[in-house]
């Protein structure tokens, strides 16, 4: 899978030193990517809600999104933010397409 597209979210968290952006992504996030993320944290996964949601939690972001939308957010905190930005790519691209 790719990422296509980042963008700055709008909603305001600058003030508390994190940032949150919205990744656009070739297909919809599909149960296994999800799962996939259970070794990269603390994984919540909803599956039993009718648009199930997962959200992945570290010490300097999280990650979160709908199973089944092609997008997904990550809030980062200011001074890993780049890192982890590549981090979640290389993460995302082993997906299958």
């Amino acid at each position: 899978m790719e990422v296509l597209r980042v963008e700055e979210s709008r909603e305001p968290c600058a003030e508390s030193g994190w940032y949150a952006y919205d990744l656009a992504l070739s297909r919809p996030v599909m149960r296994k990517d999800i799962l996939s993320l259970k070794e990269h944290g603390d994984l919540t996964y909803l599956a039993q809600l009718k648009m199930p949601f997962y959200k992945l939690n570290q010490p300097y972001f999280y990650l979160q999104g709908m199973e089944g939308e092609a997008q997904l957010r990550l809030a980062v905190y200011r001074e890993v933010e780049e890192k982890t930005l590549q981090e979640v790519t290389e993460w995302i691209q082993k997906w299958e397409e």
